[in-house]
């Protein structure tokens, strides 16, 4: 298979900073956040970063091996790759590197804790900066852990009592990313991605996104424009790819201000129109209405059923397939609920080519719905319904057990990840009642 990536940035600093992301390059290579910090590391003069991957043991920029660098750097999206980071900690000298960690699920650092020495929660560009002026300055940053504590942003296992979120302007965005050209799988190809705004003004109640990227804020257009520009001049693309949790309330202007192709990842069903499709190059559209009509009012996220199917007529004539995105074994689900999600999917299904993706509900620390457990049964049951109404495949429940152990677990979490069985996990946690020591740290 081969590997080209144009963007890349090549510098050999006095301090090594190892960029690691525990998934394949498909998914990393997305990861804004890994773009952001590779491009600020490569900035301050102490300090060069490399990427990593779990396809890629050594680094993509000079084959370097893990062990020759003095920070390892892990950036978090889902907890599942806790065990890649268990696994890739165990293959080298920890004790000799600064192991830091940033991502979604730092919001709860606890089931890592045990061999992360500094977790950056929320917004990091900021904190980050502070971090790399900081220790360029120590004789021995492992052991002088307590120079950090001073960062906005930080939070230190067994040095601090508590953490808080730190959110950040969108002051800074990267333009230096390295884009694939082989024929090596990515998730947005030849596509520079550009992030247009962060935070959601939704507040769905099931959602850690919503809950843990602050207010919602915008990039400006002209910025956006300029973003691009300057991209043009580092590196290699065709596309771009808009990202935000929450749409730009300007996107029309932001597609006719750029010259190249643009995606849409995903889009909020009220904001679809004729219009803004006629000027997107899509095959498939990415919704999710998550349940119901009745539930989904409960959730927060007060979309009707008539207004999607509205939205989703004007679809019909600009895109192949809709992509659709359910839950089931919510809070408070009665069966009419379960049943209007199932009616639901059958409708979709009738208007045009649908893909499914259902699946049962994991609780999230600092949501609402952060306490509520997991019932493994429960959601077998109704995993046998999905399969058998819609033909659609599910999760096995085990292995969403697992995962709800990774997300609202505390340190004892760590001690399993050795355990790759999902049924040695049930057998373990099935009764635990977790401390959720997540609540000390703070959302602000």
């Amino acid at each position: 298979m081969h590997f080209l990536e144009y963007g890349q940035i090549r510098k050999r600093g006095r301090i090594r900073i190892a960029l690691v992301y525990p998934n394949l390059y498909r998914a990393g290579s997305a990861s804004l956040a890994m773009h952001f910090i590779y491009n600020l590391a490569n900035a301050h003069p102490s300090f060069s970063a490399e990427r990593f991957f779990s396809d890629f043991t050594k680094s993509v920029e000079t084959g370097s091996p893990l062990r020759d660098f003095d920070i390892i750097a892990f950036f978090l999206s889902f907890e599942e790759d806790y065990f890649n980071v268990y696994s890739i900690l165990g293959e080298i000298n920890s004790e000799e590197k600064l192991i830091i960690a940033g991502g979604i699920c730092t919001l709860n650092p606890y089931p890592l804790s045990p061999a992360v020495d500094i977790f950056f929660l929320g917004d990091g560009e900021e904190s980050f900066c502070e971090f790399l002026d900081i220790y360029a300055g120590l004789d021995d940053p492992k052991r002088e852990k307590e120079a950090f504590e001073s960062i906005a942003g930080v939070f230190i296992p067994g040095a601090m009592e508590k953490g808080a979120r730190r959110t950040s302007p969108l002051s800074f965005h990267p333009t230096c990313q390295p884009i694939q050209h082989g024929d090596y799988p990515t998730s947005f190809e030849k596509s520079l991605m550009v992030e247009v705004s962060r935070g959601c003004s939704r507040f769905c109640k099931f959602c850690l996104v919503s809950h843990c990227q602050g207010v919602r804020r915008e990039r400006e257009v002209e910025e956006i424009e300029r973003i691009v520009e300057d991209a043009e001049k580092r590196t290699k693309f065709s596309r771009i790819a808009l990202i935000a949790s929450d749409s730009h309330s300007h996107l029309k202007r932001i597609i006719e201000g750029v010259r190249h192709p643009v995606s849409l990842p995903s889009l909020k069903i009220e904001d679809i129109d004729e219009e803004l499709l006629e000027r997107l190059d899509l095959r498939t559209l990415t919704i999710a209405p998550e349940t119901g009509e009745t539930q989904r009012f409960r959730l927060n996220k007060r979309v009707s059923d008539d207004t999607i199917f509205e939205k989703v007529e004007s679809v019909k004539r600009h895109v192949k397939t809709l992509k659709v995105y359910l839950l089931f074994g919510l809070p408070g689900e009665s069966e009419k609920d379960f049943s209007e999600t199932i009616a639901l999917a059958r409708k979709f299904s009738k208007v045009m080519k649908t893909k499914f993706s259902i699946n049962a509900f994991i609780p999230k620390p600092h949501t609402p719905f952060e306490d509520f457990d997991f019932d493994v049964e429960e959601v077998k049951r109704k995993g046998k319904v999905v399969r058998k109404e819609l033909g659609v495949d599910v999760e096995n429940p085990y292995h969403d057990f697992v995962q709800w152990c990774l997300s609202v677990g505390d340190e004892r979490v760590f001690g399993m990840l050795a355990r790759k069985k999902a049924r040695e996990w049930y057998k373990v946690f099935k009764d635990v009642d977790f401390k959720k020591r997540y609540e000390s740290i703070s959302l602000g």
